[in-house]
């Protein structure tokens, strides 16, 4: 498992049919619309959108629902340590958090890619080719819009009467740590950070990865996906990264590797309890 860093890794979870067939076979992260994020506050952005009427509000809408498309990663824990909790713990690993393995990680049966946040940064910069404009960050969390959330709202709509792309993309360039890094703190537990794209096609858009995936997690209920866990050891050797069986529990965790050996020995395999 990659050392413990807390700027240098970020943690994509996902199913393992996605990761098998899709991610790791072309090499390649999908940034999906903001309309189809889990959030509501972000999938609708009617607050920011931004007027009851007006000739623009439709296009506004459809501008942050469509044509704003996302990409999402956990961290290492960024605050203090809980009370029996170090750096070298699993607890403080943005690979081992129970609730993004039931919510993310098709119920702990899937999958956990670790990337290296700069080489992926580099790899989606060189990657989008005039798509549109790359914005990443850290996701901060509140119980409350900050303080000038009315000066990124959208109230006066006479802005757009000129040039509308250029008008937004000043709007956006001014509060987009509003638009699409601000989040109720409900959700903070995931320490949760993006990559966003703005402007663009209305349409996911594939970014191919590069070198940037460094590790391999499989989830505790992998046997429950029978030979697919055997494919992915195999997917993981080939591209030359670690690949790795996950467990852990009240008095202790760890990890054991996907492996030949563990292949051959066939479903009967455990991973260390």
């Amino acid at each position: 498992m990659p050392e413990f860093d807390r700027e240098k890794y970020l943690y994509h979870y996902t199913s393992m049919d996605t990761a098998i067939n899709h991610i790791l076979k072309n090499k390649t992260l999908l940034f999906n619309p903001l309309a189809n994020v889990n959030d509501p506050m972000e999938s609708d952005p009617n607050y920011w959108a931004f007027s009851s009427s007006g000739k623009f509000r439709d296009q506004l809408s459809d501008y942050f629902k469509n044509r704003i498309k996302t990409v999402c990663f956990s961290r290492d824990v960024q605050g203090d340590w809980e009370p029996g909790c170090c750096p070298s713990d699993f607890c403080a690993r943005g690979h081992s958090k129970p609730r993004m393995w039931a919510t993310y990680g098709d119920d702990n049966k899937g999958v956990c890619l670790i990337f290296d946040k700069e080489l992926l940064r580099q790899a989606f910069e060189n990657g989008l080719n005039g798509q549109g404009r790359l914005l990443h960050g850290a996701v901060r969390y509140g119980k409350q819009l900050p303080a000038d959330k009315r000066k990124a709202a959208v109230t006066d709509l006479k802005v757009f009467e000129g040039n509308f792309e250029e008008a937004l993309q000043k709007k956006i360039e001014d509060h987009h740590d509003i638009y699409f890094f601000y989040k109720h703190v409900d959700w903070s537990t995931e320490d949760e950070y993006r990559f966003v794209i703005t402007g663009g096609e209305p349409r996911p858009i594939e970014l191919a990865f590069d070198d940037a995936l460094v590790g391999v997690v499989v989830g505790v209920k992998y046997m429950e996906k029978g030979d697919s866990v055997y494919d992915l050891g195999d997917i993981a050797q080939g591209l030359g990264v670690p690949g790795n069986y996950l467990s852990w529990g009240w008095e202790s965790a760890g990890h054991a590797p996907i492996n030949e050996a563990a292949k051959k020995i066939g479903p009967r395999f455990k991973p260390p309890l």
